[in-house]
């Protein structure tokens, strides 16, 4: 009975060594981290703020809702791509009454990740956020949409699209922008 203990026990300690720990470039989970690349570390490229809302090219922009009650639309004039690979776009967010929240972001489609570098007030001029920073993108929260901007509409998997593709795939929806006909993201 020990002897069979013994080597039950010997046998789990084998598989348990024998699982390779993570390379350099995994997660925990094991998969690829497609954020690196050798060479120079990412600099962010310095970013100009649009002066204020262009109303003649607000687009809307597709997001499921889930019971909110928001209107979610992309200023089509304002959406940029450059070489740091950040896209930049001008949102606004209107709700039932009217109200609006105006904001200037960009989304790091290879690390999931957006920064507001300004706000809009009533009038749509754009004013600077003091010190922006970069945040990590969720699905499950009142700004669902940049969730949907880095899944759907502006990124293709970690590169940023350029602006004029970007802009086709929201004006003509998703089952155009998906590569399956008939698969809606």
């Amino acid at each position: 009975m020990r002897s069979r203990l013994l080597i039950g026990f010997l046998l789990a300690a084998l598989a348990v060594a024998a699982v390779p720990a993570p390379r350099e470039d995994e997660d925990e989970s094991g998969f690829f981290d497609f954020s690196y690349t050798p060479g120079a570390p990412w600099r962010e490229l310095p970013t100009e703020i649009p002066a204020r809302v262009d109303e003649k090219a607000l687009v809307e922009l597709p997001v499921d809702r889930r019971g909110s009650p928001f209107d979610y639309l992309i200023d089509a004039s304002a959406l940029t791509r450059r070489a740091d690979n950040v896209v930049r776009y001008l949102v606004v967010v209107r709700s039932p009454t009217g109200a609006r929240n105006i904001l200037y972001e960009g989304l790091r489609c290879d690390s999931g990740e957006y920064k507001t570098y300004a706000f809009g007030d009533s009038a749509g001029r754009l004013r600077p956020v003091r010190m922006p920073r970069w945040r990590p993108v969720t699905a499950g929260d009142a700004f669902r949409y940049r969730h949907e901007l880095l899944t759907v509409w502006l990124c293709d998997g970690p590169l940023a699209l350029a602006p004029r593709e970007a802009v086709r795939r929201i004006r003509h929806g998703a089952e155009e922008a998906s590569p399956v006909e008939g698969l809606t993201p």
